[in-house]
């Protein structure tokens, strides 16, 4: 069976890989995360994507804000937090195993908004 056009876009519109997204609340180190961008329901009106409840955030995604020190300015390195634009990648497989460090075959699915990772802070 030969794939049409349309049915290729829809399928690549349906495959997550990086999105940004705004962060709703932190707990420990996952955050609640509202993806920024918008799709279209069956009737032509957009929407806003669910809600991801329990997104973990990476060690390294940080923003950096000037604070004073005597007289100077230096940068501080903070993790994100309520209000801040964040940007998410979706693993290639499903990682509810996988993130706690366990060894898994994966769910059938490939990059899911439910697979996603806060990697970054803009």
């Amino acid at each position: 069976m030969f794939a049409t056009k349309e049915m290729m876009e829809e399928m690549l519109l349906d495959m997550n890989s990086i999105f940004l997204g705004k962060v709703l609340n932190v707990e420990g180190n996952a955050a609640k995360i509202q993806p920024l961008e918008m799709i279209q329901d069956t009737r032509g009106k957009a929407r806003k994507k669910a809600v991801l409840p329990a997104v973990p955030i990476c060690q390294s995604a940080r923003k950096f804000v000037d604070i004073a020190v005597g007289g100077m300015t230096a940068s501080k390195a903070l993790p994100p937090e309520t209000g801040d634009v964040v940007v998410c990648a979706c693993a290639d497989r499903d990682i509810t195993e996988t993130r706690n460090g366990n060894f898994a075959v994966p769910a059938e699915g490939h990059h899911s908004l439910s697979d996603a990772i806060v990697i970054g802070v803009l």
